[in-house]
């Protein structure tokens, strides 16, 4: 019985469960639906957005945004305005509106991201639980105009923001000449709403304005503005072009302070028939070119062997071509007279036996190459003005400080806070040209016309391509393309030609009129003086040949011989006869030779103990929502 009694218990709490499990059944997607619609006010958002756009005939816009950020997790707000469609910015400050309407100093950083926008990373590193309004007024610029010549198409807000922006508040100031407008939202480039803003009239100009209670995350506000044909222009931005008339001034003062100073080592040679000064080749070599290099050492060898030193037996090539010519020692030292890198040369030279042939140089022979460089630079030290070089490395530095100067001078226009310091990595390639323009002067003297034209071809390239990094380097916002064109050419050139300022001194440039004077009786005595010299002296071909080797005409005095005839070299130990095919053969002989000892003379041994010696888009139609600015705002 009590069972039954109970009964109608058991069925009313079964009645009361299967309710609330329909209830919940229903109210839960409800629920659910409600948390994602208010899913903003849980994270940190934008609660309000005023923006201003004050726009000019010449497409420069004067915008103020003063944007209310709620923040719950994040400690400051990102904001970023897109640059990458011929768009700059100028005069940009950030504060904060305080609760009374004041302007305070808020932590901010500016700078260039990935060459497509300009962010603003505004607000400290703790984390806010408060709301906070911030002030940005900037000139947005505009040197480009793809939506068409008459029309500017604007993003009050951009496609960037994370979150949705609530109370949207837009207002547009236009010059004269203002036709109408179309306003919509879009998203991934897809047209969403259109509005009519309200036409209004202030101080005599037209202002729109315009109030939408939310736009989504991803979404942009567009503004296609219409204006009468003529009315739109361009604005000129003068500032880069005051470094481009500096680079200009430094290329004056370098040409009048050659003129004016340094112009007095012109070459005015004199033909010699003999080596001036009874030179000896390996000097000359370093004279004529400023270095010593390893044909102006090997050149002591034939000079030696023409002074009766030593002797050289030269290989048959023709039966055996990878053979070695052998050097001999004949006198046991040098004269005492001889200069000391010549002695410690000859020493070198055989220490290992009164023969050697390149192979056996190999090796031992590079610590007295060093040796002999090493007293051979200092003993011809001071061939140049050291005021000249250090006013021509000073004008080299100047071309490349002025390119390190541009951008971040110019970022001082936009921000204070833009502190674009990367720009002075330009003074390396800089420096780099200044040397390499520096090696091409001195080796103009010994290299061929069309060797030099070749090389200052190549530099003429090599300054490019350094302009070309540079142009590419630098943000087309910060510096437009044209104008920073021309200054990085101007500036690497300038680095360049300032070597033009290096002067040789009175006692170098009197040495180098002799040994050009005697460059030029190599190459171009004729043949009835050749026949002359060579009835005064049969030897006068090997005689000049080691200093034909170091002047680079060599090849031009061999020529001159071919249809002459004269004796075998008196320091070969080979037999041969006197004819036009054996002093071809000899000639060949030795070339081989020269080539040989060249290789081997300053090779180091294969052992180490030797030692010595010398982000976001914000494209047209991209990022930005379709027209310029929108760009967007993220939190961190």
């Amino acid at each position: 019985m009590k069972k039954l009694r109970r009964a109608p218990l058991y069925f009313a709490a079964a009645f009361i469960l299967a309710l609330l499990t329909v209830a919940v059944l229903f109210i839960c997607p409800q629920t659910k639906n409600v948390s994602a619609a208010t899913n903003d006010s849980y994270f940190t958002h934008i609660s309000r957005y005023d923006v201003t756009m004050d726009v000019d005939a010449s497409r420069k816009i004067n915008i103020t945004e003063d944007i209310t950020v709620d923040f719950h997790r994040n400690a400051a707000m990102i904001r970023d305005i897109p640059v990458n469609a011929g768009e700059s910015v100028k005069n940009l400050s950030i504060n904060e509106i305080t609760e009374t309407g004041e302007l305070t100093d808020v932590e901010y950083n500016v700078y260039y991201e990935n060459y497509e926008v300009l962010r603003l990373d505004i607000g400290g590193d703790d984390l806010k639980f408060e709301e906070h309004t911030y002030r940005i007024k900037y000139d947005y610029i505009l040197s480009s105009s793809p939506e068409g010549e008459n029309t500017i198409a604007l993003a009050p807000i951009g496609a960037g923001n994370v979150r949705t922006v609530y109370d949207v508040n837009v207002k547009i100031l236009l010059p004269d000449g203002y036709k109408d407008c179309i306003a919509f939202t879009q998203k991934n480039g897809q047209k969403i709403d259109s509005f009519t803003p309200e036409s209004t009239t202030e101080s005599g100009r037209t202002v729109l304005t315009l109030h939408v209670d939310e736009i989504d995350a991803g979404t942009a506000l567009r503004w296609d503005l219409n204006f009468n044909a003529g009315v739109l222009g361009y604005s000129f931005d003068i500032t880069p072009y005051y470094f481009v008339i500096a680079i200009g001034v430094l290329f004056i003062i370098i040409i009048l302070i050659k003129l004016l100073f340094f112009n007095k080592s012109i070459l005015t040679p004199v033909v010699n028939f003999e080596a001036p000064d009874k030179m000896d080749p390996l000097i000359m070599g370093k004279l004529i070119d400023n270095k010593v290099n390893s044909e102006d050492i090997t050149s002591l060898i034939f000079y030696w062997a023409d002074k009766g030193y030593v002797k050289i037996a030269l290989p048959d090539i023709k039966e055996n071509p990878g053979a070695e010519p052998t050097i001999i020692r004949i006198a046991k030292e040098l004269p005492a007279m001889s200069p000391d890198y010549e002695q410690a040369m000859y020493k070198g030279l055989f220490t290992q036996g009164d023969s050697v042939s390149p192979s056996n140089m190999a090796g031992y022979f590079a610590g007295t190459s060093l040796r002999v460089t090493k007293m051979v630079n200092e003993r011809a030290k001071g061939l140049y003005s050291s005021m000249s070089i250090g006013i021509s490395v000073i004008f080299a530095l100047l071309g490349s400080i002025i390119l390190g100067l541009a951008p971040l001078l110019i970022g001082f226009t936009v921000n204070s806070a833009l502190v674009y310091f990367y720009s002075f990595i330009a003074v390396i390639p800089a420096l780099v040209l200044y040397g390499l323009c520096e090696t091409v002067a001195y080796n103009k003297l010994k290299n061929k016309k069309s060797k030099s034209i070749l090389y200052y071809c190549l530099l003429g390239l090599a300054v490019a391509a350094c302009a070309g990094l540079y142009t590419l380097l630098i943000p087309n916002a910060l510096i437009p393309l044209v104008p920073k064109i021309i200054l990085s050419g101007l500036g690497f050139a300038v680095s360049a030609f300032s070597v033009i300022i290096v002067s040789r001194t009175p006692d170098y440039t009197k040495k180098l009129n002799d040994i050009l004077g005697f460059r030029n009786f190599i190459m171009l005595a004729e043949k009835d003086r050749l026949e002359a010299l060579i009835d005064e002296n049969p030897q006068i071909y090997y005689h000049v040949l080691p200093y034909a080797q170091v002047l680079g005409v060599s090849d031009k005095w061999e020529d001159k011989f071919k249809d002459l005839t004269i004796p075998p070299p008196s320091w070969a130990v080979n037999d041969f006869y006197s004819s036009y095919f054996e002093f071809t053969l000899i000639n060949s002989m030795i070339r081989h030779s020269i080539s040989k000892i060249n290789t081997r003379l300053v090779m180091k041994p294969s052992s180490s103990g030797l030692s010595g010696g010398s982000g976001s888009g914000g494209r047209f139609g991209g990022f930005s929502g379709g027209g310029h600015g929108g760009g967007g705002v993220s939190f961190r």
